[in-house]
């Protein structure tokens, strides 16, 4: 009888752990450096170090960008598959909307990774040809 409960007992913990696996968390963390002042949405973010999160599976996202642990934005992102992997991290901007003097982030891109975040800012002030890399170029 001891045996059986022991059995139960271990089964029972083995068909938890399988359940608390299949719910585990897909976050993917990266590291950014921004290099320059630049927007996303409302939001100015300074030069500095930044982590930025989000849960898989794409192609459509929620990218959290945050510095000192502390969410400073978050836009969606569609992510978009590359033929070969980054060769390093880094960012794109557009030009800002009317009036605004900073550039807005447009794009991420990590080392290693087979695709870029396409940052969703909307599509005020977008116009074709006028994209361009900054920080550290593909």
């Amino acid at each position: 009888m001891m045996k059986a409960s022991r059995l139960s007992g271990a089964l029972f913990a083995a068909v938890l752990l399988c359940a608390v696996s299949a719910f585990a968390d897909n976050t993917v963390k990266k590291s950014l450096q921004i290099n320059e002042t630049v927007t996303v949405g409302a939001v100015q973010l300074a030069p500095g170090s930044y982590r930025v999160e989000w849960n898989e599976p794409g192609p459509n996202v929620e990218v959290k960008i945050m510095q000192k642990g502390e969410t400073v934005a978050t836009l969606p992102a569609h992510m978009v598959q590359e033929n070969a992997s980054n060769e390093q991290d880094g960012y794109g901007t557009k030009p800002g909307l009317s009036g605004d003097k900073y550039q807005r982030l447009s794009e991420l891109f990590f080392h290693g990774e087979k695709y870029d975040l396409q940052l969703d800012q909307g599509s005020q002030g977008d116009n074709a040809g006028t994209s361009g890399t900054a920080g550290m170029v593909k």
